[in-house]
């Protein structure tokens, strides 16, 4: 659990902090963690800057304004992310402690925060990572805390197994490049060949590569409230990202297997942590090992069931 019991009973006021301008994992992150602590607690949300209209329509996320007064003051402050800025009002607050939520696998951006922070502020600082690839990266001490969405927020739609369809294997992330490895073109170009169909969200960017091929669909990237719906709409989840990327925990990863789905992930993402190779989900090291999975998951229904069951019974402590 991210907050500790002793922690939980030392006060009745937690602020989380993050950018909210771009609704990624860090964002929805601090979302999640104020729906958990508002059941007990009287819990803020705050950013540095304008949040993002979307978010903010939703959650009561408020700008910091140190002048005048509008800042955490008091209580625990999570800090949703190295990269969130943190200025020069902390020193100015009553903060009891401050948790450092590190979801990145750059070090010198945490340890410009923590040098920062230890600057402003002589209030005891707490580093909880991720997943363990984070910690190993950062090489400080601290607890690692893995996080599912809770359902209140992400609603998996109710999968009908027996709907008779094409097989259909899918990925969601930003729809960037640098989002994608090199080799998922020639993974997903092999499949489409065995008459297997592909659905990308967040996939435009490959079009020059795959637009030929009528049977794998690339959409843009959809908005949160949507992505449940894309799910059901496949029957294995696939994700790698390139290995100057290493992502941390992803959060589209925990959705899929919360959804039911067989997830076949690429051994650097930190998900691999949590995925029981054969169990709860499927590890792959090269794209021909990505290839055979996806092959037999699609030659075996009761497989994917049986995988997709498991996985989506995933629990956290969050």
């Amino acid at each position: 659990m991210l907050l500790l019991e002793s922690q939980l009973a030392s006060t009745n006021l937690v602020h989380i902090i993050a950018p909210f301008i771009y609704g990624n994992g860090g964002d929805w992150h601090a979302i999640d963690l104020y729906m958990q602590y508002s059941k007990t607690h009287q819990v803020m949300l705050w950013s540095p800057q304008p949040a993002l209209e979307s978010l903010k329509a939703k959650y009561p996320i408020q700008e910091i304004k140190p002048y005048s007064g509008q800042m955490p003051n008091e209580g625990i402050l999570i800090i949703s992310g190295a990269r969130t800025e943190i200025g020069h009002w902390v020193k100015y607050s009553g903060l009891s402690q401050i948790i450092m939520l590190h979801n990145l696998v750059s070090p010198g951006i945490l340890y410009r925060a923590l040098n920062r922070l230890q600057k402003d502020s002589k209030i005891n600082i707490e580093v909880v990572y991720v997943s363990k690839l984070v910690k190993q990266f950062a090489g400080l001490p601290g607890r690692v805390v893995y996080h599912a969405p809770p359902r209140e927020r992400f609603q998996p739609q109710t999968r009908n197994l027996d709907t008779i369809r094409t097989f259909t294997i899918g990925r969601t992330s930003t729809d960037i490049l640098a989002k994608h490895h090199h080799s998922d073109i020639k993974v997903y170009k092999a499949l489409a060949n065995d008459g297997i169909n592909i659905c990308i969200t967040g996939g435009t960017c490959l079009a020059p590569w795959l637009d030929e091929y009528p049977s794998i669909r690339l959409l843009p990237i959809a908005e949160q409230s949507q992505l449940a719906d894309r799910y059901n709409e496949i029957d294995c989840f696939y994700y790698r990202v390139p290995s100057t990327v290493k992502d941390p925990f992803p959060i589209v990863v925990m959705e899929a297997m919360l959804c039911g789905l067989p997830v076949v992930c690429h051994r650097d993402v930190g998900s691999t942590e949590v995925i029981e190779h054969g169990i709860n989900g499927f590890i792959f090291d090269t794209p021909q090992e990505a290839i055979e999975i996806i092959r037999t998951l699609k030659n075996n229904a009761n497989l994917r069931k049986e995988v997709g069951i498991r996985a989506s019974a995933i629990k956290f402590a969050n």
